[in-house]
């Protein structure tokens, strides 16, 4: 049996998840996380503070595969 990854509580599964994002995904990838607007440094601290489950909901949205609750 093949192992599935469990995103949203491994931060290392989802460090290989956003390996395979383009130039342009990674930019909107960022922009789901909330770093975008601050021209200090401080969208870095963020996404190194950024938890699994707030990665993979990111990585969802930013593909559109995230559903939001119906």
């Amino acid at each position: 049996m093949r192992h599935v990854p469990q995103y949203v509580y491994d931060l290392n599964a989802m460090h290989q998840a956003e390996k395979s994002l383009t130039h342009d995904q990674h930019i909107d990838y960022m922009e789901h996380l909330g770093m975008c607007s601050d021209d200090y440094g401080h969208k870095v601290w963020a996404y190194v503070q950024a938890t699994a489950a707030q990665r993979a909901e990111a990585f969802l949205r930013t593909i559109g595969k995230w559903e939001d609750d119906k």
